[in-house]
């Protein structure tokens, strides 16, 4: 065999080894966040955070909960934690302070990076323009993708999702869903090679449900494709009260989530590899 066939043929057996890795393994929890004090409420939900939450503001000039932080307009509409002690949420209104969880941040691949989003939420109004009220971002005050927008339909509203463009842009469902009543919420973030072309689905299911990724099979309530700014890292997750945007009654469960990325000891034990057949055909064509 020759060097450059054998090269390529083991270079493509690790983008294959990768994919596969990535495809099959269960979903890496990076943050969770149920609102709740740490011994009550948890039987039906997703995670138990390290940090309890308390009845007061999620982040203030001086103090935040878990790993919250304010984003932009601190104080003007806050957004308040209630609740705590039996089943905790969070209320959003329409304009107001925006504020992110930060965690460890993680780097997209693309080809094989998938990043899913999942919330509880309940909406008693929005405006017919809508906006984005919940994202991913690198963790950081900008760089924002994955947005799940609302705007009203009827007598109800329609979620929207987006790479990363804001309302004008962002791709909408059909289904018209009720003001009042709880819903659950995945969607996901697909890292593709090449610039400017991921691509996010949106999934929508009944109060009670707990997953953090889709199953397959599954109805896509609404996609979206990007133009511009791909994922690049992923390090928190954003509630906002942009204007335009919907009015919560409350949000909760929120889970960000990643494939697997390869480890580093497993890209080392790869490398070396082939770095040992590209070897072994030197000495045998010498």
């Amino acid at each position: 065999m020759r060097k450059s066939t054998l090269f390529a043929s083991c270079a493509s057996a690790i983008v294959v080894a990768f994919a596969v890795s990535a495809t099959n393994a269960a979903p890496i929890i990076l943050y969770s966040a149920d609102f709740n004090s740490d011994t009550a409420g948890h039987a039906a939900n997703f995670n138990t955070p390290a940090t309890s939450y308390t009845d007061t503001n999620l982040v203030t000039a001086s103090t935040a909960q878990d790993s919250w932080v304010n984003s932009s307009g601190l104080a003007t509409n806050p957004l308040i934690v209630s609740g705590s002690a039996t089943n905790g949420s969070v209320a959003m209104a329409a304009s107001g302070e925006d504020d992110r969880a930060t965690f460890s941040t993680v780097t997209a691949v693309p080809g094989t990076s998938m990043f899913y989003l999942s919330a509880d939420i309940n909406l008693s109004s929005v405006s017919a323009t809508g906006d984005y009220f919940f994202n991913m971002g690198d963790g950081g005050a900008s760089n924002f993708n994955n947005k799940v927008f609302a705007k009203s339909s009827g007598a109800g509203y329609v979620l929207g999702t987006s790479v990363n463009t804001n309302v004008a842009s962002a791709s909408f469902g059909s289904t018209v869903l009720a003001f009042g009543t709880t819903y659950h919420i995945v969607q996901e973030y697909d890292s593709l090679i090449g610039s400017g072309n991921d691509t996010t689905e949106l999934y929508q299911y009944a109060a009670g449900n707990t997953q953090i990724t889709p199953n397959g099979g599954d109805t896509i309530y609404a996609s979206g494709a990007g133009t511009a700014n791909d994922a690049t890292l992923v390090g928190g997750v954003y509630l906002r009260q942009g204007s335009g945007g919907p009015v919560l009654t409350m949000i909760d469960n929120i889970v960000i989530a990643t494939n697997v990325v390869p480890e580093p000891a497993t890209l080392t034990l790869l490398g070396l590899s082939v770095i040992g057949l590209i070897g072994v055909a030197r000495r045998k064509r010498s």
